[in-house]
């Protein structure tokens, strides 16, 4: 006869009973199971506030568990400042670059112009297995409070600032899936892994349902969609997908899978590695309208990864897509195309007599293509890498400051909104 201890005898009939007891036994298992929440270790913020009590300030910012990155820019001329930093408990340090451009990483570093430093504070988000709270009150804003300093240590600014989605932003929560395979020999290993991060967002707005129904659809099905149709622009595919239809949560999660190593493909005598990292950020949000930007990194061997990224621009309010002809006016491709020279040119700091060429890309012309977002300043354009210079180059990205677009900016559109603000 087996004899059991009474500890171990009671730890079963506690556990059988909280199998029973509604709201936490199978109620919260199907909150874990059936309904993924978003990842505590990812936080999108909006924030507004002064620095030195005067100066107004928009700061726009991805926070992980241990770094943060973001831009930020001065009310008075919208011009985005890139952001980069740590933080160690509520301690967030953050230096500022004067150039930024897309997706918040990437970024030409052109030195420290400043630093801020104080008490970020987020509010906690539901863990997985939680129970689904009866009635979906909103979070408290979180804030984050201290003192910006110059690159010399003479002058110091107080700053405080407040989570806030008004002026046409709207709060994201952030998901992220992944899966692995990994066959070990001694020390070697043959590994296999994918990841994707994507946001999902709240809000009044009409439009949300349908952009966080097409973002679940590219998370877990849109490649598939792509190799249907390789010519299709985002706007013709995103236009295809029925909200009824698309994943839930769940469905996404389940989706991102990894299939093991095929047997004849186990070499130990190499580094072994595929890995797919996808990642869906967000470029711009405000005004009533979301740029996204669909970023991809690869490595299947070789002496690099490879790197690639589209922009998709939508209307909160209806959820469509914004085509690039709704905000431009017909004929800009050449003279746009002669700004974004002169723009490149003072980024790279290319002299008169210097060719475009002297920069980081093949040719000594430049055309805009169709892979543009919005900023609060303008539109921009991005180009991955190969697209038009050498993979060292990393992503190319021209900014067009509304004064040199206003002729250009279509009457009503998006475009014209932001840089009238």
């Amino acid at each position: 006869m087996n004899y059991y201890p009474a500890s171990r005898f009671f730890a079963i009939l506690l556990g059988s009973l909280c199998l029973a007891l509604p709201g936490r036994g199978q109620d919260a298992e199907d909150v874990f199971l059936a309904s993924p929440v978003p990842d505590s270790d990812l936080r999108y913020l909006v924030m507004e506030g002064a620095l030195a009590g005067s100066l107004d300030i928009r700061m726009f910012l991805t926070v992980t568990d241990g770094s943060i990155s973001g831009v930020y820019y001065y009310r008075k001329n919208r011009q985005l400042i890139a952001l980069y930093g740590s933080r160690e408990g509520v301690v967030a340090t953050l230096t500022e670059s004067s150039w930024a451009h897309t997706g918040f990483q990437d970024l030409p570093y052109e030195g420290n112009t400043g630093t801020f430093q104080g008490d970020l504070k987020l509010p906690q988000l539901r863990e997985a297995g939680d129970p689904q709270p009866e009635v979906d009150t909103p979070y408290p804003p979180a804030t984050f409070t201290g003192t910006w300093t110059s690159p010399n240590g003479k002058k110091s600014l107080p700053f405080h600032l407040v989570e806030t989605y008004d002026s046409g932003a709207v709060r994201a929560d952030l998901y992220s899936f992944s899966a692995s395979w990994e066959r070990k020999r001694l020390h070697r290993s043959i590994t296999r892994e994918r990841s994707f991060q994507f946001p999902q967002f709240s809000g009044d707005a009409p439009g949300l349902e349908r952009i966080n129904a097409i973002l679940r659809e590219h998370a877990a099905g849109y490649p598939q969609l792509q190799e249907q149709d390789r010519t299709a622009s985002p706007e013709e595919i995103f236009h295809k997908i029925d909200p009824a239809r698309v994943p839930s949560l769940a469905d996404v999660e389940a989706s991102i899978t990894v299939d093991p190593a095929p047997r004849a493909e186990w070499d130990f005598s190499l580094i072994n590695v595929e890995s797919y990292d996808d990642e869906i950020q967000i470029v711009h949000n405000e005004g009533g309208f979301l740029s996204i930007r669909f970023y991809y990194d690869s490595y299947t061997g070789g002496a690099h990864g490879n790197q690639a990224d589209s922009h998709t621009t939508f209307d909160i309010r209806t959820g469509e897509v914004v085509p690039i002809t709704a905000v431009l006016k017909a004929g800009y491709e050449k003279p746009l195309s002669e700004v974004a020279t002169q723009v490149a040119r003072k980024n790279w700091g290319l002299k008169e007599d210097q060719l475009l060429g002297d920069g980081p890309i093949f040719d000594d012309t430049l055309e805009l293509n169709r892979n543009w977002f919005l900023t609060p300043d303008g539109i921009g354009f991005s180009y991955f890498p190969y697209e038009i210079g050498p993979y060292v180059a990393g992503f190319i990205n021209f900014s067009l400051p509304r004064e040199a677009i206003s002729e250009w900016t279509a009457p009503g559109s998006a475009l014209e909104k932001a840089v009238r603000r």
